[in-house]
């Protein structure tokens, strides 16, 4: 598996977010649960932004991650020029304009991200996510405030271009393994469908 955790505790303002989290994460899994669970934290600290008091956390490949806040995606210049500076010379000029046109933001490419909407904002963060060719994404609330459209089209491109996706989300999408995740524990197998009932999210 590309992820690997075992066992991670992690405190933050006096209490625990993270309680014993351990899952082995690879091809595509979707975290879901209600605000504050934990899950955004849990991203994080893969991602390396936190430093967990216990256990280990293993990433197999280059990692890539999509904030849920797209504006710290971008540093200055164009969308394009944010592109380039999270590629670090893996893309050339033309695989950037190629991949922003299978994500669907080429018109925004010569553009501010200050002067674009929040959804092309976000959209653009995706852009600027995969052009390090990550092996692994961890891609926080990725769909929200995008068009279904264009929320479907970015979803599809990452599936295809990336061997390992966590994404946390709200809703659950076919063809993902499922965990759910409540007061900094995460659940898997039967014990996530048994809070995915009790929580509404299954009939």
């Amino acid at each position: 598996m590309a992820i690997s955790l075992r066992d991670v505790w992690l405190r933050l303002g006096g209490r625990h977010v993270l309680r014993g989290v351990t899952a082995e994460l690879g091809g595509r899994s979707l975290i879901v649960g209600p605000n504050g669970s934990g899950k955004t934290v849990l991203l994080l600290t893969i991602a390396g932004a936190y430093k967990p008091e216990r256990g280990s956390i293993e990433v197999g490949g280059r990692l890539s991650v999509v904030f849920q806040d797209p504006d710290l995606h971008f540093l200055a210049g164009t969308i394009k020029e944010n592109a380039a500076l999270w590629s670090k010379g893996r893309l050339t000029d033309a695989e950037i304009e190629k991949l922003a046109e299978e994500l669907g933001v080429a018109d925004l490419l010569g553009k501010s991200p200050w002067e674009l909407s929040w959804g092309q904002r976000k959209a653009a963060a995706v852009l600027t996510a995969l052009s390090s060719r990550p092996d692994v994404l961890l891609a926080d609330e990725l769909l929200e405030g995008l068009s279904p459209k264009l929320a479907s089209r970015i979803l599809r491109v990452i599936e295809e271009s990336v061997k390992t996706v966590v994404l946390t989300s709200h809703s659950l999408y076919g063809g993902w393994r499922v965990y759910f995740m409540e007061e900094g524990v995460l659940y898997l197998g039967e014990a996530a469908l048994g809070k995915l009932k009790e929580h509404g999210y299954l009939d």
